[in-house]
């Protein structure tokens, strides 16, 4: 007999335990509550949709519908989001909100916060004050913006000779970013093999959302004389950012320059001397030349006149000899007489 007690007590309470805990999720009363997602991210990079969302699941305890209103404060955010909904008894329903930013906004977190009232219960004014609230972040997200424009830069270089190069590096993303400056890999391996040297003391800085830092380049022009052409160099300014986390490679801009070798002071003072001594010393040939010539004329010459004086002494011995024979005849022609 206890058993069969004991076994009817069991039963009622298993049956009684459903009906029991039905009672308590449910509300006679107006009721509310609300849960929303606790994260959006929205992107505000130039181009970009500059939307974010987030769901909200809206529920009714109660044992009646009820017409629930929605409000919604999203600080600097545009939110747009349904006025109100009616959710029946014991039922819940999800709402969407979408929240807008302007595009460049500096990185940073909103609080969203919805609430959730109730304005009507079973089709009557509601006999109590009910409602619930739920809050949410809005997290603007970064983006990269480098710029980049050569503040300094001497187009001619004499050869030899070091020159500083300024570069200005900026950044237009919204937040501070470590921005990298240098001469891209084709440039740089042109200008080597040219004999240039370049170095860079301090290739990356932290700039400020919105600032620019100058950057130093320096270059030694190479020795050996004047190039006939320019050679163009290009410099460029990359992100840091946007090669740890944007996910789409480094954002990197450029911008390019000629540079011209020309002849040192040393270098020319150089040529024209070799030009002049190539000028003495072919004066000195040519003059060398001229007084051989004459050496030889005057050789020649000399050479000539005692043939000539030879030939005068011939002649005058032989005219001397004859001339005497002929007055030995006469004086003896006459002595005959």
């Amino acid at each position: 007999m206890q058993e069969r007690m004991v076994f009817v007590l069991a039963l009622a309470l298993l049956f009684t335990s459903p009906v029991t805990f039905h009672a308590e999720a449910q509300s006679p009363l107006p009721d509310v509550e609300i849960e929303c997602q606790p994260e959006t991210r929205i992107s505000v990079y130039p181009g970009s949709t500059l939307t974010g969302f987030i769901i909200c699941i809206i529920q009714n305890p109660s044992t009646s519908t009820e017409e629930i209103s929605i409000g919604v404060n999203s600080g600097i955010l545009s939110a747009a989001h349904p006025g109100s909904v009616s959710v029946g008894a014991g039922s819940d329903v999800e709402v969407q909100i979408s929240l807008r930013a302007e595009s460049g906004m500096s990185v940073q977190t909103i609080t969203i916060d919805v609430e959730a009232t109730v304005t009507s219960w079973n089709g009557l004014p509601p006999p109590i004050d009910a409602s619930d609230s739920s809050s949410s972040l809005a997290a603007i997200l970064q983006y990269s913006a480098p710029t980049i424009s050569i503040e300094e830069i001497d187009n001619e270089m004499t050869a030899g000779s070091d020159y500083e190069v300024l570069i200005s590096a900026g950044n237009n993303g919204n937040n501070v970013d470590r921005i990298s400056v240098g001469i891209t890999d084709y440039s740089l391996k042109q200008m080597e093999s040219e004999g240039f040297q370049i170095s860079i003391p301090t290739p990356n800085m932290e700039v400020e959302s919105g600032d620019s830092r100058t950057f130093v380049i320096d270059i030694r022009a190479p020795k050996g004389g004047a190039s006939n052409d320019e050679l163009t160099v290009e410099f460029y300014a990359m992100s840091d950012y946007s090669c740890r986390y944007e996910g789409m490679g480094c954002n990197m801009v450029f911008v390019q320059s000629s540079i011209l070798v020309i002849e040192s002071e040393d270098e020319r003072a150089m040529g024209v001397l070799e030009e002049n001594s190539i000028m003495v010393i072919g004066g000195v040939s040519a003059s060398i030349l001229v007084a051989a010539a004459v050496i030889v004329v005057l050789k020649r010459r000399g050479s000539n006149s005692s043939r000539l004086e030879m030939d005068d002494e011939y002649e005058d011995e032989y005219y001397d000899d004859e001339y005497e024979d002929e007055d030995d005849l006469d004086d003896d022609f006459f002595d005959d007489l």
